[in-house]
Formats: structure tokens, C-alpha cells, sequence
């Protein structure tokens, strides 16, 4: 499974100024046409959720995380229905992330990983440099990812 950050996903549904766009699209695009198992974990589909949030009518607001997930084919880690705690984690267990310097965002999506997703293949994410050695997957950038695996030439 190959795991997103929010970033990813925000510059794709919000940020079409943002200089990474075409990589973020190519990327998308790439683990779209695979066969791959695209996850997010909570922390990332809620954070999503709250940036795409303003500027929405209220009630839509609760759709917007089955929005997210079935826009992009997405598996959620831990899932909602069987952890229906906010981030399925401990305070200790955030903490423990913390301790490597991390900002409390970074650190719940790692105890995520840590917790429910320590073998997936890597996370993408454009902030690889906050996670690199602080996770049990490798962290890359999406350039990063699409250079290691180039696509298959007809």
C-alpha cells in the first residue's frame, strides 16, 4: 500500500497554483491507472476534510471524507467503523512521535503509520524532510516516487 499526505491531495482539490500541480496530477494519475492500494490515514482524510470544509454548506460537511475517499479509490487506515475514536492513538503514543521533533500533525499521522500501517511501501508527501528516519516506511516526495518508477512505455 502506498500511503498519501494531505498535501497531496489538497494541491490536486484546492492549490491549482501551487508549483508542484502537474507532478501531484502526474502522480495521482500514475497510481490511479496501477493496480496499487492507495491509503490514507485518518489523520490525513480528516485534515483534508477541514481544509475543504470552508466555504461549504454545513450540511455537506460530514460527506466530505466518503467524498475524498471515493474520489481517489482510497483505503483508510485505521478504519472509521472499526476505530471510531478520532485518531485510534494514544497520548503516549503521539508523544513518542513528538520526541522525534515532530509537530503535532506530523506526529499523529506517524503514530498512525507506526500503529496500523508500518508495512506499507512508503508515504508521499511534498514534506518528505519531515518524516525521513522518523518512520517505519520510507517517505518520499511525489517527484521522487515518479523517478523511481518510471512509466511503462507502450
Amino acid at each position: 500500500m502506498i500511503l498519501l499526505d494531505a498535501d497531496v491531495l489538497l494541491i490536486d482539490l484546492l492549490y491549482h497554483k501551487d508549483p508542484n500541480l502537474a507532478t501531484t496530477r502526474a502522480l495521482l494519475s500514475r497510481l490511479a491507472a496501477s493496480n496499487r492500494t492507495i491509503g490514507v490515514m485518518t489523520q490525513v482524510l480528516y485534515e483534508v476534510a477541514g481544509k475543504l470544509s470552508f466555504n461549504r454548506p454545513a450540511l455537506s460537511i460530514p460527506t466530505l471524507p466518503r467524498s475524498v475517499v471515493r474520489t481517489y479509490r482510497l483505503y483508510v487506515a485505521p478504519d472509521p467503523a472499526l476505530v471510531p475514536k478520532y485518531a485510534g492513538v494514544s497520548v503516549p503514543e503521539v508523544m513518542t512521535e513528538i520526541g522525534k521533533r515532530m509537530a503535532l500533525g506530523d506526529a499523529v499521522l506517524a503514530a498512525q503509520i507506526v500503529k496500523y500501517a508500518p508495512h506499507a511501501d512508503c508515504l508521499l508527501t511534498w514534506n518528505a524532510r519531515h518524516f525521513v528516519n522518523k518512520l517505519p516506511v520510507p517517505a518520499l516526495t511525489p517527484a521522487d516516487w515518479l523517478a523511481a518508477h518510471p512509466s511503462p512505455t507502450p
